[in-house]
């Protein structure tokens, strides 16, 4: 019996990508029968997909974590316990396990090489113990080989939410609703360095110039207390064309995508790229960063540009909303690549990874 950690949608991980993950997981997984879904007692209920529940009562004492939960399993006759998100993983965890790793990014992956190796080193102490790490990316799986070359990693790319088509067929007045104006640019993203949406926001700011009647439609999830200073100067000074939004439902996401003239996804760093996808999946073409994994999701269905260099951001903008054979060409080059991303291949191949561990 395999058991798969899903204390990730206990918590604010459900909101995020990784939560679109491992719902896709679930749902799609053959073989119900061989696995449990490990949760923590007295926390949010999660939809199981028709599969048995573990629910694990933590200890008072945090430092007898991963003691309690090896124990924990072993008295339920787990054999192998999948984590589903590599930060996960207990401290002094004695059992069988293999791991997702998303990426190795810490708050110091773009500032400070030493600091970052420092807070990367307790990760790497896991990952070592790990009998095998699934990557969603061959560039997430290079980044792990550099630091842990012995390791043992594959390659499962995330698959896409297909959901968001469907939900996207509801009728939802994005201009009551939100006081969204079309035309709009949508941008999808947090507030981490990485994700880079100052850059965002200075690309679309240059390419306003030159199409003011363009809005830019924000969804950025959690917003923090205080906003870094450069990042509030241009929502205050541009915010006639700038709308902020924080969490929304699927319905409302989906509505967004399906009527943005583009995507804009300009992250410094990523171990995947989800929004990519979920903008193909509803012909909505992108402007996105062409480092780290984004070249190896967006392929030759997507328009790149320099994430450090806003100029080139404006002019990526300019192209994609402009230049009409160029979105054509594009739109067209959609269905081959979510072809490679399919939610029901992902599942099958982790149920023969997972599966084959057991041997």
């Amino acid at each position: 019996m395999i058991v798969i950690d899903c204390r990730c949608l206990q918590d604010d991980s459900k909101f995020r990508g990784i939560g679109t993950v491992i719902r896709s997981v679930l749902k799609h997984l053959p073989n119900k029968h061989q696995y449990r879904l490990l949760c923590e007692k007295q926390r949010d209920i999660i939809d199981t997909f028709d599969i048995k529940l573990l629910e694990f009562f933590p200890p008072s004492n945090k430092n007898l974590y991963g003691q309690s939960l090896a124990t924990f399993l072993k008295g339920h006759n787990i054999k192998h316990c999948h984590f589903m998100a590599q930060y996960n993983i207990p401290a002094n965890f004695n059992f069988p396990f293999s791991v997702t790793v998303h990426d190795l990014f810490n708050d110091a992956f773009l500032t400070n090489q030493k600091r970052y190796q420092k807070k990367l080193a307790p990760l790497l102490i896991a990952l070592r113990k790990a009998k095998h790490i699934i990557a969603i990316s061959h560039y997430t799986k290079t980044t792990i080989i550099e630091q842990l070359p012995n390791s043992q990693v594959s390659v499962i790319y995330n698959g896409f939410n297909s959901s968001i088509t469907s939900d996207a067929t509801q009728d939802l007045d994005l201009t009551n609703h939100f006081n969204i104006q079309k035309p709009y640019i949508m941008y999808v993203g947090n507030y981490e360095k990485r994700k880079n949406f100052l850059g965002a926001l200075r690309g679309f700011i240059e390419f306003n110039k030159h199409y003011p009647n363009y809005q830019l439609v924000a969804c950025t999830g959690h917003q923090p207390l205080i906003l870094p200073p450069t990042i509030l100067y241009c929502l205050i000074r541009y915010h006639k064309n700038i709308k902020l939004l924080s969490y929304i439902n699927s319905q409302a996401l989906a509505t967004i995508y399906t009527n943005a003239t583009a995507l804009l996804f300009t992250s410094f760093a990523e171990g995947f790229g989800l929004p990519v996808l979920e903008a193909m999946s509803t012909q909505t073409p992108a402007v996105i960063s062409n480092m780290t994994s984004l070249p190896e999701v967006g392929q030759d269905a997507a328009i790149y540009a320099d994430p450090y260099n806003p100029t080139d951001i404006a002019t990526g903008l300019i192209k994609i909303t402009t230049d009409q054979t160029c979105r054509r060409t594009i739109i067209d080059n959609m269905p081959k690549v979510l072809a490679q991303f399919d939610s029901k291949n992902q599942a099958v191949l982790y149920d023969q990874t997972l599966t084959s561990l057991l041997l």
